[in-house]
């Protein structure tokens, strides 16, 4: 794809403002976890929904509720956007559990008399 239109290839903040507006039923909720404004969750489904063709949420007052494309859209997306969200918890729990080597530079007498082997 033509670099300058990057921006409209799916992207996981848009896949992520979508759960959550979807899942909180409001824009402006969605918007707290992740720190935006509720316009920037609004614009970032609404490029979803672009990109994808489809209306996913239809506004109802404050409310937005899920399309039938919406709700199925979220049970494929919600299990990979969370594993995702969770990668960084995950891999600093993994390292944790790496064992570590230490090199110790020494002379022979503190090798030979000084240090485990094993």
């Amino acid at each position: 794809m033509n670099p300058s239109h990057r921006y409209k290839e799916l992207q996981l903040p848009q896949l992520r403002s979508f759960c959550l507006a979807a899942i909180d039923g409001n824009f402006t909720t969605a918007a707290r976890a992740p720190g935006l404004s509720a316009t920037t969750v609004w614009q970032q489904v609404r490029a979803l929904e672009r990109q994808l063709k489809v209306q996913l949420l239809r506004r109802r007052g404050r409310v937005v509720e899920l399309t039938a494309e919406g709700s199925a859209l979220l049970e494929l997306v919600q299990p990979h956007v969370s594993g995702l969200d969770s990668l960084g918890r995950l891999f600093e729990a993994r390292r944790a559990v790496l064992s570590q080597e230490i090199v110790v530079a020494s002379g022979t007498h503190l090798s030979a008399f000084h240090l485990p082997v094993e």
